[in-house]
């Protein structure tokens, strides 16, 4: 109970700090688009440009990590080879992705 208690306010710390999307995030989400979609990704843009813009602004405002357990969307293959290439090609770091769960475990230690 005290570690739920302790993760909602973690949470709430973490989400106090926003960011607005910037043209810079758009074209970079765009990018993630445009390479998944030529590896042969074949989810609607509509689906996936949320995600995309999450990893952008990730990416770009230099955050250490993203903590998701979206296999099919956020963190399928063909979208994590997209950030990787688009990142590199931009010169700009890319976060480490870990499950919810190893968020957990890394709070206990």
């Amino acid at each position: 109970m005290n570690l739920r208690l302790d993760l909602l306010r973690a949470y709430d710390e973490l989400v106090k700090k926003s960011y607005d999307k910037t043209p810079a995030m758009e074209r970079l989400s765009e990018q993630y688009y445009q390479l998944y979609a030529e590896m042969g990704g074949t989810s609607p843009k509509s689906k996936l440009i949320n995600d995309f813009l999450i990893i952008a602004c990730a990416s770009l405002k230099d955050l250490d990590i993203v903590v998701s357990n979206d296999e099919k969307t956020m963190l399928n293959e063909l979208a994590v080879k997209a950030y990787v290439s688009v990142n590199k090609l931009n010169n700009i770091q890319l976060p480490h992705f870990i499950s919810y769960e190893e968020f957990k475990h890394a709070l206990r230690r």
